[in-house]
Parts: structure tokens; sequence; C-alpha cells
């Protein structure tokens, strides 16, 4: 006698009550009475209802959509929420899903299944949610050394550089010993940062942390450790940082040594910066500064002690057994110039009286003397008998320092015979310079004067006889 509304699907279930029961004898169920009961239902039919809707509304939070921003669910049925592979930003890591927009933690785990009555959830001052899902992100600060010998063709030298971040979340370990690695951190967190260590100090050197591989620009920081930047709002920003380290170099110089304190040649280039491993080196050339000096050799000591070249281009070797360069200096020596000074004698008609096969015969001596640069440097006396005059063979003085020089026949000076008189000067100013033998050839030469003693036809002109005998000098 009461009217209750039963629903479609819903469970029921029957209450013994002592108003209506009807003892039905001689029936024991379970060692109790049975009892009976009347139920009368009533169909009622009504206008057909549309299915509630819940609207889903996903919102990226700073990210990018790649599905459908609204997805529409009718009672009992689930969804799939989208995942990473739905949404993305760039820089940060797909966390899932939250009510709010400043969520640090996720509500749904992207790829969870949830239905409608997730949703329509009301917020604690009573107001209903909207049905929107807002992605949970965490910033990506990334890390990743750069080494210029990573593919060298004999070493590795990558794998002296370590990099380390200390400061990783707590479930992460630490992390070290590797090229590149990746925080996922809350933009509020407490920590960030990481190091690196040079194992190989004297191949690299640190040129610092950098946004850009190439380490160009100005660098974020020339500290081995280094604290990530923040934004206005005090918060860590998503970013990439390169630990740039460089091949060292050093440095070839070349010097040209002075001979006698005086400049007497010149290199070029004075010095040349490498890489230490794989640079490679062009070299110097020395070269005198004037005719008056000449190159010697290339020394790897300042005494000359250790020859390297004799030629004037000299390139540097790696030293033996190493695969690096380092630091030297090379150097140029040189000296004075030095060519051989020729001096001939000649007589026209020399008269046989003047030679003599005893050794007794008649001498020309000769003063050599330095002047200009070589004053002081050289003083000689040379004296060429009478053999020599004539002949082919000429008074070779050898090695004599290039430059400047007075020639003077002394013997002329002293009038070795009143008969003859010299063609041209008795003392000669003479550049000596390395060239052709006779541009290194000093002449004198004398001439017979057809003089009379005495006058009167009982003297006759001296005889005169024209001899070319050979010899030699002192």
């Amino acid at each position: 006698d009461t009217d209750l509304t039963y629903y479609p699907g819903a469970d029921y279930t029957v209450l013994k009550s002592n108003a209506k029961d009807t003892v039905i004898e001689g029936e024991i169920f379970n060692g109790e009475q049975k009892h009976e009961y009347t139920i009368q239902l009533r169909a009622e039919y009504g206008p057909i209802e549309e299915p509630q809707v819940t609207k889903i509304i996903y919102d990226a939070n700073g990210g990018t959509l790649k599905s459908p921003a609204q997805i529409d669910l009718t009672v009992n049925q689930e969804t799939t929420l989208y995942t990473s592979a739905d949404v993305e930003r760039e820089g940060y890591t797909f966390m899932g899903w939250a009510f709010l927009p400043d969520r640090t933690e996720a509500v749904f785990q992207g790829g969870e299944t949830a239905g409608a009555d997730n949703f329509n959830r009301t917020d604690y001052e009573g107001n209903t949610k909207k049905n929107t899902l807002y992605a949970v992100w965490k910033l990506n600060i990334e890390y990743e050394v750069v080494t210029p010998l990573a593919d060298h063709d004999q070493h590795k030298y990558e794998e002296t550089v370590t990099l380390t971040v200390p400061e990783q979340k707590a479930e992460d370990s630490e992390v070290s010993g590797v090229t590149s690695v990746k925080e996922t951190l809350m933009a509020k967190a407490p920590n960030a940062g990481a190091s690196v260590t040079n194992n190989n100090t004297d191949v690299y050197e640190f040129k610092g942390w950098f946004t850009n591989a190439e380490g160009t620009g100005t660098a974020v920081s020339t500290e081995l450790t280094l604290v990530p930047e923040k934004d206005s709002n005090n918060d860590w920003k998503a970013q990439k940082y390169y630990a740039v380290f460089e091949e060292k170099e050093v440095k070839i110089t070349y010097f040209a040594l002075p001979v006698d304190g005086q400049t007497a040649g010149t290199v070029d280039p004075e010095s040349e910066t490498i890489k230490i491993v794989t640079g490679t080196t062009n070299g110097s050339t020395a070269e005198p500064v004037s005719n008056t000096y000449r190159f010697i050799g290339w020394y790897s000591d300042a005494d000359c002690r250790n020859q390297v070249s004799t030629d004037a281009h000299f390139t540097p070797s790696k030293p033996e057994g190493s695969d690096k360069w380092t630091n030297a200096i090379y150097y140029a020596k040189f000296d004075y110039n030095i060519a051989d000074l020729i001096i001939t004698k000649k007589i026209d008609k020399l008269m046989s009286q003047y030679v003599k096969a005893d050794g007794d015969e008649e001498s020309f001596e000769f003063k050599v003397v330095g002047t200009g640069e070589n004053t002081d440097k050289v003083n000689l006396k040379v004296v060429i008998n009478v053999a020599a005059v004539n002949t082919e063979v000429p008074i070779v003085i050898k090695n004599l320092p290039v430059g400047e020089y007075t020639i003077t026949e002394v013997s002329q000076t002293n009038g070795w015979n009143w008969r003859y008189s010299p063609v041209d000067e008795t003392s000669k100013n003479f550049t000596l310079l390395p060239g052709t033998e006779e541009q290194r050839t000093v002449k004198f030469e004398d001439h017979l004067t057809e003089t009379k003693w005495l006058s009167g036809t009982h003297y006759a002109h001296f005889p005169i006889v024209s001899t070319n005998t050979e010899g030699g000098g002192n």
C-alpha cells in the first residue's frame, strides 16, 4: 500500500515486515517460519530524455595540443586521457593532467582511463568545477659537454672530461662520468646545476658554459660549476647549456740571433700559434739583412749547439714520440758573409833580370786593410814573387768578410824599380761581394818606361825581354 518509484537497472532488497506477514503452516525455511509477500509493480511511461553529456576540455597550459581540445562523455562512458604524444612544450616534460593550471602534481596520468563521474565535482566553496584538464609540466635543464677532439683519429679525448649533476631529485641517482644529461624539475625547485671536471689539462682548457654548442657570444659562466639562469619571477628557465672545452694552443717562436750586437738577419714569421694536437706549422724563413751577413742554420738552443736545419726555410716537427706540440723557440744563426779576394799582378815587358830561378827574385808586397764595417777586422800583408806575375794563377785570399777594403801595392810605394810605373792607382778601394771571379778580382799592372839612362850614341836602350814564367806567390 506504499507507492515507491523503482528505476530500471537498480538493485532492491526485500526486508521482513511483521505487519504484512502471512503464516504458512508446516513450512519451515532455515529453521524459521517462511513468510509470503505480495509486491505489485506498476510501469509508468514518460518522454525519453537525452543522455547527460559531460564535456572534457584539454588545456595545454603553455604547450601545444596535437589532438582535439574537447571531447564529450555520456553517462557510464570512459575515455583514455591524452598522453605526451598529444601535447608538447619545448624545453618541458609532460607529467599528466590536473584541474588547476598551477598544480605541480598531476591528478591523472597521461593514458589513464577516466569516466564522466570523474568530473562535475565541486570545489571547496561548493562551486561546480569546470571540466577542464590542465597539462602539468616540469621544465628541462640540459647539460652537454663539447670537446673538439672527440673524433680525433689517434685519441678519444672526450673521455677525459666528466659531467656531474649532483642536485638531482631524491629519487634519481647522481649522474656523473657522462657527456650529456637532463634535469627535469619544477620551476620553484630549490636546486639545479651541473659541474664538469677536466682530467686532461695538458690538452683541454675550459672556455665556459654557453647556450650554443659553438661557444660563441658571452659565456653564461666561466666557472666549472654552473648555476643555471632564472627568469624575472625567480623561476628556473628551461634551457640547454653547453660546457665548451677548447684544444690548448702552443706558441712556436723564431728568433734571429745578432752578430756582434748588430742585426744580421730577419725571420718571417717571428712566431705562430697552433693547436696542441691538431695544429700544423708553416715554419719560418731566415734572411740576412744585407750582403754583409750570411745565414748559417737553425738551432734549437741559443748557444747554437744543436742544429736542426741548414735550410733558410725551417718547418718544425712534433717532439719525437709525442702526438702533442710544445712551446718552443728556434734560433736562426747568422755570421759575416765571406768571399775569396783575388789579386793579380801583371808587368808589361818584364825584364829577364828580374826572373831568377834561385828564389832570390824580386817580390811584390800588398796590404789588404778592411774599411767601413770591416775596420779593425782585416789587416793582411800579401807577398807575390815575380814568378807569379803574368801567369794565369792568381793570388787568392780565401774567406774574407765581404765589405769594404783598401788594397795597396806597397812595393810600388817603395819604388821597386824606377824603370816601371803603375798603369793606374797603387791603392785601390774595393768592395768584396760574393759573385763571379771577375767581380772578386783586384788587378795591378806595371808598364815599362822606355827611358835612356844617358844621352849620346854610346848608350842604347836597356834590353827588353817579354817573359811569361810560371811561378807562385807567398
